[in-house]
């Protein structure tokens, strides 16, 4: 584990404003020197901003540098000042990337309130403060899935650990629930159609549709570009999730789709995106849809959410998994399945509207069944010199 040193810009003196030279143009960390501030100084991160106060730096031990204090790293304090200076601790003994520190930061400085929401107790002030009872109760309440309560678990118990709760040491409070996610939403048949209606024409109602009416994934609509439009074919290819890109698919698309798809292509060139911004701006076109249609806040809608919408309203118009599965891009069937939410109930349906389309086949397989039976025990019977039924006649 490398050494820590303790680097403290001190506030009370600070250094004289340096003038720049007209037309020269100073970078953030030369204004950020000449104006006392620390240039490391990053209040997304929970690190120190400029205050009358000494802010410790933690980095690697250098030949000149000192020994942090144990009062720098003790986790004694506010919940809020622990968090800052556990993230400080970890950024030094393992340098991680600032988006990391971003959600680490994000996870356990809302911890409180969440927690204070779900069991109407107070605020927690110091992280010694968290009970085995109250965290229990966070564990029940908290209507997440899986994959994203272990992620809050991870940062809350490592936070824990270093604060030296020995709630951190047992095992049994960090379990996570086990079984099918219960939280996975689909709009009805209506809400979609009052969505893409509600949807402005050009880059917002393009969003929709090809999510909604289409099943692509936010990542797959924002990759799309002009070349990848094929409109005498009436398809799309598209590329599958993954840092560096997936795996390519054509798939055809919906009459919706290419109307909208016919305005947007006339204007852009082969190479050109069709949707030509980040994920943080389709986010907000969705939301103020959503909004436009009377459906948020009441109903909350995400792009996957109208992936599963599309799968489930088609399986139910009569596409069959195989097919989903292509449309999707899934790997497997149950990955489909798992999408649109077929569980028993509805394979109880199915086979029920089976059963009617068949007709009354029980009795019919009942009847011939027994005269099945009756007749190899006459044969039987016969071959052994004596009727069927004389065990049953009297003497």
């Amino acid at each position: 584990m490398p050494q820590l040193t303790l680097d403290v810009d001190s506030r009370q003196s600070p250094r004289p404003a340096q003038r720049s030279a007209p037309g020269q143009v100073r970078s953030p960390r030369s204004r950020a020197k000449s104006s006392g501030r620390s240039p490391r100084s990053n209040p997304e991160l929970g690190l120190p901003r400029a205050t009358s106060e000494p802010v410790a730096r933690i980095g690697p031990a250098s030949a000149a540098g000192a020994t942090v204090p144990a009062s720098a790293t003790s986790p004694a304090g506010s919940w809020s000042q622990g968090v800052t200076r556990y993230l400080l601790v970890k950024q030094a003994e393992n340098p991680v990337g600032e988006k990391w520190l971003r959600r680490i930061r994000y996870e356990l400085l809302r911890f409180p309130t969440l927690l204070s929401s779900l069991d109407g107790g107070g605020r927690l002030s110091q992280p010694d403060e968290l009970s085995p009872a109250r965290l229990a109760i966070f564990r029940r309440e908290v209507p997440w899935e899986k994959a994203t309560l272990a992620q809050h678990f991870a940062a809350l118990r490592g936070f824990l650990r270093w604060a030296k709760n020995p709630l951190a040491d047992t095992p049994g409070l960090w379990r996570l629930p086990s079984g099918q996610p219960t939280h996975r939403r689909w709009l009805s048949r209506e809400q979609l159609l009052r969505l893409a209606h509600s949807a402005t024409e050009g880059p917002e109602r393009l969003l929709v549709v090809l999510e909604g009416f289409n099943g692509l994934r936010r990542v797959e609509a924002l990759r799309l570009r002009g070349k990848d439009v094929l409109l005498p074919e009436g398809c799309l290819r598209v590329l599958g999730k993954g840092r560096d890109g997936g795996k390519w698919r054509t798939i055809p698309m919906h009459p919706a789709v290419r109307s909208a798809l016919l305005a947007s292509t006339a204007r852009r060139r082969p190479e050109e995106r069709l949707l030509p911004f980040g994920a943080t701006r389709a986010d907000f076109l969705l939301r103020r849809a959503a909004q436009r249609a009377g459906l948020y806040p009441t109903v909350m809608v995400s792009h996957h959410d109208l992936r599963r919408t599309f799968g489930r309203l088609s399986h139910e118009a009569g596409l069959d998994l195989v097919q989903l599965q292509h449309l999707y891009g899934h790997q497997s069937v149950d990955m489909t399945a798992h999408y649109i939410g077929l569980d028993a109930e509805r394979m109880r349906e199915g086979l029920q509207r089976y059963a009617a389309f068949l007709g009354d086949a029980t009795a019919l397989g009942g009847g011939r069944t027994l005269k099945g039976s009756r007749r190899t025990a006459r044969r039987a019977s016969s071959k052994a010199g004596e009727s069927p039924d004389a065990g049953a006649r009297p003497a």
